[in-house]
């Protein structure tokens, strides 16, 4: 029994002695609690950063006098429209008023079969059921092979939100032979955190968002890459494939050494405000490549606008392409336009000068809507 009593009182005296010393303020227990989370959310917000650095040897100048190889070429333009983009009805019918008329072909793609049934009879649309959009490279592959089935010289693929300066892309092709396998892109090497503590971490990658131009035998590379037998990114998946399959990427700037295919809008590659110091570094800035190509994450408004400045005329009016489309060939009257886009007291100022040709294309088979397995 005095066992048993000397043990009860030492167990109350060993939790007395505990209870006593670990007694806190509410305040040493809430400053380092909020201090280790604070800590871990920073560390956490780190490694979600990711910078984009140039790839210095894909980068290529395109010179303004340098000479055309080819003048007389066709163009595709896909255009891919995100399951989820806002008003997608607006957005295809923006385009169709606006730079896919000078375009040879022009073919919609979307995985909503709501909107494949409303705009299948005003143009041409092809529905693919998946679950994926075109960041997933299972599904921007389908899409690659069923635009590869019509050859044509030269395809641009981009989203619902990229602008495309027709006139600008068909004055840089010009400067390149379609026979050769040719993939131009806005193409960087992304970076995390943990990137510059580990160096392989980092990845070259090609841009969705500003749109890629690919010839007709690169097309076909492309669509028969087979690296991956794990969904993959379609950025990461692009460089890898054209690396893998002998492809010459390229990230066109201008002789000032501005991109000529942007993954953002005017609107954010402008400067917000211009202060004093900003003055003092530059005076004329420019937001972007007076020879740009594309503008990638536009909204409808921004399009309609740059769509305005582009084909604004202080005298006459700009007339569009005008394509007539017999069973055979046809003579197309494009309007070769080069865009100029400058900021002054950070507005953008769009001027545009144009010349008139007549080119023949010879016309690809109408594609009409089909439906594909889901994926």
């Amino acid at each position: 029994m005095r066992m048993h009593d000397n043990f009860i009182t030492g167990m109350r005296t060993f939790f007395s002695h505990i209870f006593h010393h670990r007694r806190k303020t509410l305040r040493e227990v809430v400053i380092p609690t909020l201090f280790g989370v604070t800590l871990g959310v920073f560390f956490g917000f780190l490694l979600t950063i990711e910078s984009g650095d140039d790839v210095i040897d894909a980068m290529r100048i395109i010179k303004s006098e340098e000479a055309e190889s080819n003048r007389n070429f066709g163009l595709r333009c896909v255009i891919i429209i995100h399951p989820q983009s806002a008003k997608p009805t607006n957005i295809v019918q923006a385009m169709r008023d606006g730079f896919t008329k000078e375009c040879n072909e022009t073919l919609f793609f979307t995985t909503d079969e709501a909107l494949f049934k409303q705009l299948n009879h005003l143009h041409p649309i092809v529905y693919i059921d998946s679950f994926s959009n075109e960041f997933f490279w299972n599904f921007y592959q389908k899409v690659m092979e069923f635009s590869s089935a019509d050859p044509m010289q030269w395809t641009y693929i981009g989203d619902e939100q990229t602008y495309l300066m027709v006139a600008n892309l068909r004055k840089t092709l010009r400067k390149f032979n379609s026979r050769e396998n040719i993939l131009l892109g806005r193409i960087t090497t992304s970076k995390s955190f943990l990137a510059y503590l580990f160096p392989l971490l980092s990845f070259e990658k090609v841009l969705v968002q500003s749109g890629i131009v690919v010839s007709s035998g690169a097309l076909d590379k492309l669509v028969s890459c087979r690296l991956f037998w794990l969904p993959r990114s379609t950025e990461s998946a692009l460089y890898m494939c054209g690396k893998y399959e002998g492809l010459e990427m390229i990230d066109p700037v201008d002789e000032e050494g501005m991109h000529m295919l942007n993954d953002k809008p005017p609107s954010q590659l402008i400067a917000k405000e211009k202060s004093f110091f900003s003055s003092l570094v530059s005076s004329n800035s420019t937001c972007c490549s007076d020879s740009a190509i594309t503008f990638g994450q536009t909204s409808v408004n921004e399009m309609r606008v740059i769509e305005y400045g582009i084909h604004f005329r202080v005298f006459g009016k700009a007339g569009y392409s005008v394509v007539d489309k017999p069973s055979t060939t046809s003579t197309i009257s494009t309007t070769t336009t080069e865009t100029t886009i400058s900021q002054i007291d950070t507005k953008m100022s769009i001027v545009a000068s144009s010349s008139v040709g007549h080119h023949n294309y010879p016309l690809p088979k109408r594609v009409e809507p089909v439906l594909r397995g889901r994926n």
